[in-house]
């Protein structure tokens, strides 16, 4: 069966070398206007010719190196956090393949401009700064149209949608229309190496409760309450419609959705189109594998001092001398703050409606993946938690035992 392009403007080939390039379906001036197609100075004399671009750029021809260079120096110039913000922003409008060649640079040093902190002022003065649309935007006044919506975007084979309806952004709350799918994707086709034409980030526009936005004479948003309890799935759900009929093997991240909200969405949907939220399992996995990685640790130096020390002592008080071996009490404690966090949160998920269920389906997956073991165990510990969560005092009680003495 013959593959669609990737694009009605251009498609990535291989040629007889095993080579890649993109085949372009437009010229002249249209050609400079699409970000993924443009290589402003970097096009060669010859493709000038060819494809209607004569004259319409600076005479020298410049390298990849050569613009980087360039746009990097003007990056430097920008005063301040938010400038460099909106200048990295312009140049993704202009020449996305410069935009990530630049970044892919002077990540380390752009991480935070493009991400964490900067992008949360660019969220909150979203409507402010709003240069260039990228993406789909869903609000009340389109929904109804989801099917005809998404065939105006331009990628055939999108595989990746960060999807988010700015309701619980970064402790920032709700910001309305806006979001982080530009940032976040971003960081995607840089770290993860997914290509920029098999992504696409979506505002789900369905109102804010903010009064000081809804009066903003700038705002960009549909100027009403946010849409709650049925009206909001009913909304979800001809979005979703849309994106598996037009998309089928795109995975959605659901990015910032309200706690209210988030565990409804994911098992609403996990069985129609595979999608995930980070705030959720992302985050919740960084912090067991940072827990898990100091624990791992401390236990391998007490483990070394225990062979050390004088066997004569009783078991506790070998322990104790162990640890004052070992030392890093500020290690120690932060290990043992992060068991009471997930204590406590373990306490309230366990009374999460529809959580156990959620747990109960991935038994399939995850025997599939060889890791049945550990699906039992995660259940049977859920279960246990849950039984001593029925008794808050208890829970205490079990938290107390450990907690940290300063």
């Amino acid at each position: 069966m013959k593959r669609e392009p990737i694009s009605p403007y251009f498609d990535i080939k291989t040629d007889a070398d095993g080579h890649q390039y993109m085949e372009v379906y437009l010229e002249g001036i249209a050609l400079l206007r699409l970000v993924l197609s443009n290589k402003g100075t970097a096009f060669t004399e010859d493709e000038r010719v060819a494809l209607g671009l004569d004259g319409l750029l600076p005479p020298q021809v410049n390298t990849l190196e050569q613009q980087v260079e360039r746009v990097y120096r003007g990056f430097l110039r920008e005063p301040d956090p938010i400038g460099k913000y909106q200048y990295l922003r312009a140049l993704q409008e202009r020449a996305e393949t410069l935009f990530y060649a630049l970044l892919e640079r002077h990540l380390e040093e752009m991480m935070p401009i493009i991400y964490t902190p900067t992008v949360g002022q660019a969220v909150q003065q979203f409507s402010h700064l709003y240069q260039n649309p990228r993406g789909l935007s869903f609000s009340p006044l389109n929904i109804d149209r989801a099917a005809k919506v998404v065939r105006n975007f331009p990628w055939n084979d999108v595989r990746m949608i960060v999807a988010t309806d700015s309701s619980a952004i970064l402790g920032i709350g709700d910001q309305g229309y806006g979001g982080l799918a530009i940032g976040k994707l971003a960081l995607y086709t840089i770290g993860g190496g997914i290509d920029p034409f098999h992504t696409m980030p979506v505002k789900l526009d369905v109102g804010t409760d903010r009064l000081e936005l809804l009066n903003d004479e700038f705002y960009l948003g549909v100027r009403q309450r946010r849409l709650r309890g049925q009206n909001y799935l009913v909304f979800l759900d001809k979005f979703v419609r849309a994106i598996r009929d037009r998309w089928p093997r795109a995975v959605i991240q659901w990015e910032d959705l309200a706690k209210e909200v988030a565990f409804t969405v994911l098992e609403r949907y996990r069985k129609q189109l595979p999608s995930f939220n980070d705030d959720i399992q992302g985050t919740g996995a960084v912090a067991l594998a940072g827990l898990h990685a100091l624990t791992e640790d401390l236990d391998q130096k007490m483990g070394a001092a225990w062979l050390e020390v004088d066997g004569g002592l009783s078991p506790a008080s070998r322990y104790v001398t162990c640890w004052r071996v070992v030392g890093r009490r500020a290690d120690r404690q932060s290990q043992l703050a992060e068991v009471m966090d997930i204590g406590a949160q373990m306490a309230r998920l366990t009374r999460t409606p529809g959580l156990r269920m959620m747990l109960r389906m991935m038994r399939g997956p995850a025997s599939a993946a060889g890791m049945a073991s550990l699906q039992g165990f995660l259940e049977s510990g859920f279960d246990k938690f849950a039984a001593v969560a029925g008794r808050p005092s208890s829970v205490q009680a079990f938290l107390s035992t450990i907690e940290p003495v300063s």
